[in-house]
């Protein structure tokens, strides 16, 4: 199996007030370029609910493993496939919701996204 692995370790705290608000644009902002701008700001009852924690990395670790199958020399000689089966996740098709007033169209930023990788 090949893949990519992070394990980060420090001190975290919890956000509050503009530093909190400040953090989800940014987070908004990097999945969907401009996408906090033409939303909603959020509701204080949401915001309640919602936390944001910074974590001030000490350490981090990090593995990647690349390649093909590493066959034992006893199974290359038999009918068994090997290989690698490549997952990938992606922007789909945006589904909206079912009560959504009529006539408002999907925002371009957000129909771009559709097909590109994460």
């Amino acid at each position: 199996m090949n893949y990519r692995s992070v394990v980060a370790f420090g001190s975290g705290r919890k956000l509050e007030g503009a530093e909190k608000l400040e953090s989800l644009r940014v987070i908004s902002d990097a999945l969907v370029q401009g996408r906090w701008e033409e939303a909603r700001e959020p509701t204080e009852k949401e915001l309640r609910a919602t936390s944001v924690v910074a974590v001030d990395i000490e350490h981090a670790t990090a593995k990647i493993r690349t390649g093909g199958a590493n066959d034992d020399e006893e199974d290359l000689s038999g009918p068994w496939w090997a290989g690698v089966l490549p997952i990938e996740s992606g922007f789909m098709e945006p589904i909206p919701n079912k009560d959504l007033r009529a006539g408002v169209q999907i925002p371009k930023n957000i129909s771009d996204k559709v097909g590109t990788k994460i």
